[in-house]
This record gives structure tokens, sequence and C-alpha cells, in this order.
């Protein structure tokens, strides 16, 4: 197979790509440890019922090693649903928001990057 210009600019937008991809990465867990955070301080007892998870960047206890159970099984469930504790404080319900949004915003970055990989190899 030989390259050609075309080739080259496909390949180029496709790399490209993976920017978008680590910035809204970076900003969706910039999110969760901004409602960590929020609810390490604010509503320690539901912390504590959650298993006490750590953030990816935040970890409220500075353990010497990462809880990544309850810190997974947290982060699934808020993008699903909306803990009780965020409906009366709009710092928690801002911070649930941005952390759905930029949740979604990851996942569509990352399907345009495989379909400009499947376009480029495949077509």
């Amino acid at each position: 197979m030989s390259w050609t210009w075309n080739d080259c600019a496909c390949l180029s937008k496709t790399v490209l790509a993976i920017l978008p991809i680590a910035i809204t990465s970076i900003r969706t867990t910039i999110a969760f440890d901004r409602l960590i955070r929020i609810e390490y301080e604010r509503y320690p007892l539901e912390w504590e019922k959650d298993g006490e998870p750590a953030g990816f960047g935040y970890d409220p206890i500075q353990t010497t090693f990462k809880r990544s159970s309850p810190t997974e099984k947290v982060f699934r469930q808020w993008l699903r649903t909306t803990p009780e504790w965020t409906y009366h404080d709009p710092d928690a319900m801002r911070a649930l928001h941005l952390l759905r949004s930029r949740y979604k915003v990851s996942v569509a970055c990352f399907l345009l990057f495989y379909f400009c990989i499947w376009i480029f190899f495949f077509r």
C-alpha cells in the first residue's frame, strides 16, 4: 500500500481526534473529583455509605492504595441515578450535571475517533 497526501491528511485528522478525547476525559475526572469532594466534606455519612470512594485525582483520606471498587461503582451509579443528597445542594447538582455531560462528550469523542480509524483503514 502506498501512502498518498490524502492518506496523510486522514491520518492527521485521526490523530487530532485524540486531543478532544484527552481533554474531555480529564474534564470528566475533574468533575467526578469535585463531586467526591462535596460528598466527603458536606455529607460524610453518605460518603461512608458509598464505601468511602476516592476520586481519580482526589483522595479524601490520603490512603496509600486506591479503593477502585467503590470509586468505579459510585462513578457508574452517578451516571445513571441522582443521589438523594444532591437534590438540595446546588453545587452538587451542578457538579453531577457536569459529570454526566462531560462523560457523554467523552464517549462521543471516542466514537468519533473510532469512526475516523474505521474510515481510514476500511474505506
